[in-house]
């Protein structure tokens, strides 16, 4: 079971100066807007490094009553972003700068998805249920806890992928150095307390996060998928 360590703040008690009087003539002091944080502080707040079985991982825990998610793949040109660079730059010229960006899933040379891809509502890809070669096409595809993979196989790349933890919680999390199938399942199962998670993808895996916590930021990739924070206006 993954463990959670509460921390309590203490320290010593401090007295507070008793208010200066004020004249009933003057005038009341000025409301205080309530400071709104920078969004890479926000970013900051949703990842952080994590070790599991001698492999190190970045991991962005996501609170859906906080953020929204959003799944990309093309422009408003019709053309495929194609790396996580073009697509934050892109948003964030929208006026609506994501937070962390990762890329969602194996793709075609053209960049466009090889499963099933839904937007906005609507289907723009079609699941894809035929049968083939390599970890895609095992049924249910692309589950990262499936059955049928091996404890600890001799497969070991960088990988990514996204689970479940409850109603509201939904975690990325991508290795930072090369990680079997078994390992990176029971990250998701014994630290990150997700029972289901999907597998994204292998070798291409990227991330765009804050301090330092980026991995794969040059490579190439086809869908992504995004964090914003909730209380930012949508483009």
């Amino acid at each position: 079971m993954l463990a959670l360590l509460l921390t309590a703040a203490c320290g010593a008690a401090v007295s507070t100066p008793r208010p200066a009087p004020v004249s009933e003539h003057a005038p009341p002091p000025a409301a205080q807007a309530a400071p709104v944080p920078a969004p890479e502080a926000t970013a900051a707040a949703l990842c952080r490094p994590v070790s599991f079985e001698a492999v190190d991982y970045t991991v962005c825990e996501v609170d859906l009553r906080r953020y929204r998610l959003g799944l990309f793949w093309q422009g408003g040109d019709g053309r495929a972003y194609g790396s996580l660079y073009a697509f934050k730059r892109a948003m964030a010229a929208a006026g609506d700068p994501p937070l962390v960006a990762m890329n969602a899933g194996m793709y075609h040379e053209d960049l466009s998805p090889v499963g099933l891809f839904v937007s906005g509502g609507r289907e723009l890809h079609p699941a894809n249920e035929a049968d083939g070669d390599g970890n895609f096409f095992m049924k249910p595809s692309d589950v990262a806890l499936h059955p049928l993979f091996s404890d600890d196989g001799p497969s070991r790349k960088t990988r990514n992928g996204i689970g479940i933890r409850d109603d509201h919680t939904v975690v990325f999390a991508i290795s930072r150095d090369g990680v079997s199938f078994g390992s990176f399942a029971r990250l998701f199962r014994d630290a990150l307390g997700c029972r289901n998670a999907l597998y994204l993808d292998g070798s291409v895996s990227a991330l765009s996060a804050p301090d330092g916590l980026s991995v794969g930021w040059g490579i190439r990739v086809g869908p992504i998928l995004a964090v914003f924070d909730r209380s930012a206006p949508m483009s």
